[in-house]
């Protein structure tokens, strides 16, 4: 009888297999409930975003997404009862679940894949605000961040000078996250053309071209600095978080010329040397524990080509990063951001206005590279070009800021 009593126990108690059994089951089955409603709901968002429209959630919204779902037995004020267990499930934990920053809101904290556009995730680091335009918030088209200080109220719509451009992408600093997949696709594109000491056809023999040393900001790599030690360290930053965010316009700088911005009609930062502009991208735009601005390497930029390659331009023609397209290339300098026939996936002047400077170097006499072409209307220009370079100082040569998230 004790034996019996004991097995009783072991079956039907509080912790009895049938109990463990009961509970198991309910939590599959609120977990499959509150998983088909995250779905609805991320997929609104998407509809709405695409349709231009606000995908901001209230209770009210919610209910309205779930009213008549099969899996939903009744949609209520707070709450939805599934239909599987009779399981009442709050709409605040599917706030949880959705939410994170919103579409023109600020992240209040950095936290890995804290936006989501419905169908792709991305991390909007602390302090920086999605853009409230809705041709800015989809990862794959070129999700925009800008850095909008505390306390201002952004105008996404205002157009002062009737152009087309909102005054907003005058004033703030903006960066377009490039998503990174894995280890294995953020690897150097060496079959892109070059211009190494007058190859013009890819030189690509081993160990021809190598990322730099002292590009890196403060806390990256925590080795020497070495070639080596910076690519690796570079790699495990930008998978962190699966991807990295570029300055959507070529390095500007402020009225006084101390600080460097990525605005849209700014004064393109030029006439200083490869060697000064890594320490001008690490020191006059961020630094500091959120994130920390540093030149863009080579892998970065081969990386943005992949993002951009095949895509359309805002004029609606296909983008091809290794095509020379003579309306890209103006015939003079301008200002960041002012020709739609060089922006594609809401980054701006990757093929002309200015040679940049990568963080990338070549064991050739020029080891200096510079990508893209730059405002003269020359066939070899393109985006996707490595050029070899003397390192000086020049009025067409640039770079393109990135940040680490740190």
């Amino acid at each position: 009888m004790i034996l019996a009593g004991v097995t009783i126990s072991n079956i039907t108690g509080d912790k009895g297999l049938l109990t463990q059994s009961k509970e198991a089951k309910k939590v599959t089955e609120i977990s499959e409930a509150k998983e088909r409603a995250e779905k609805d709901i991320l997929d609104w968002q998407q509809d709405q975003i695409r349709n231009s429209e606000s995908s901001d959630l209230d209770d009210t919204i919610i209910q309205g997404i779930l009213q008549g779902k099969e899996y939903v037995k009744e949609a209520k004020a707070n709450s939805f009862i599934s239909k599987k267990g009779n399981h009442e499930i709050s709409y605040s934990e599917l706030y949880e679940s959705t939410g994170g920053v919103k579409p023109g809101e600020t992240a209040t904290e950095t936290k890995k894949d804290n936006y989501s556009d419905g169908t792709n995730t991305a991390t909007v680091p602390e302090g920086f605000t999605v853009s409230g335009i809705a041709s800015e918030q989809i990862i794959d088209n070129g999700l925009v961040i800008y850095d909008i200080p505390k306390g201002e109220t952004p105008n996404w719509t205002e157009d002062t000078n009737a152009d087309g451009v909102p005054d907003i992408q005058t004033k703030y600093n903006q960066f377009v996250w490039i998503p990174v997949k894995d280890e294995a696709s953020y690897q150097r594109d060496l079959s892109y053309p070059s211009l190494y000491d007058g190859y013009s056809e890819p030189y690509t023999p081993e160990g021809s071209t190598f990322t730099d040393t002292g590009y890196l900001p403060e806390g990256i790599n925590q080795g020497a600095d070495t070639a080596e030690n910076n690519e690796k360290a570079e790699r495990a930053s930008v998978l962190k978080y699966n991807g990295f965010y570029v300055g959507r316009y070529e390095a500007g700088k402020d009225a006084d010329g101390t600080i460097v911005v990525s605005k849209q009609n700014a004064t393109v930062y030029t006439n200083k040397s490869q060697e000064e502009f890594k320490e001008i991208a690490k020191t006059k735009m961020y630094n500091n524990n959120i994130v920390k601005s540093a030149m863009s390497s080579g892998i970065q930029w081969d990386m943005v080509m992949h993002f951009v390659d095949g895509k359309n331009d805002a004029t609606g023609k296909v983008f091809n990063v290794t095509k020379y397209d003579e309306t890209r290339h103006t015939g003079s300098k301008a200002n960041s951001g002012k020709n739609n026939n060089d922006k594609v996936q809401n980054i701006y002047d990757l093929e002309g206005n200015c040679n940049e400077y990568v963080a990338e170097k070549n064991n050739t006499s020029f080891p200096f590279l510079s990508r893209g072409g730059n405002y003269s209307k020359y066939n070899n220009g393109v985006a996707s070009r490595r050029d070899s370079y003397h390192g000086f100082a020049n009025s067409n040569t640039t770079f393109r800021p990135t940040l680490y998230i740190m």
